[in-house]
């Protein structure tokens, strides 16, 4: 029988849920803590947009088949190194450019674009 366990398929749906929650959500708290707290409302929308665009990724990719050279779309966990750095300049940058980031970042996630892959998972 080529079935797979319920444990299994509950292990992979968790790990993108931690997956979306350490990558995506808690990134994007710390940058609207450290750059976009006085945007209020407008600052949630700029910084909701990473874990999304996180999520949907993830969603895709799931539906893919994977190759072993490259990989469809900016992984999660680059676009989050990606983001950490800036949130360690975000006080030196302005406003503007960090929302650019968090917007190309965020597109890249989603984007049809090959990245390279760093790993062979």
């Amino acid at each position: 029988r080529k079935g797979t366990s319920f444990g299994k398929l509950l292990k992979k749906e968790l790990d993108s849920l931690t997956d979306i929650i350490s990558f995506g959500v808690a990134p994007a708290m710390i940058m609207y803590a450290a750059v976009f707290y006085d945007l209020h409302t407008i600052g949630v929308l700029i910084v909701s947009l990473f874990p999304i665009c996180g999520a949907l990724r993830l969603a895709y990719l799931r539906t893919q088949s994977s190759s072993k050279k490259n990989v469809t779309g900016l992984p999660i966990g680059m676009a989050n190194g990606i983001l950490a750095a800036f949130i360690l300049i975000g006080p030196v940058l302005n406003k503007d450019v960090s929302m650019i980031v968090i917007i190309v970042l965020s597109y890249f996630m989603v984007s049809k674009i090959k990245f390279f892959r760093v790993n062979n998972r």
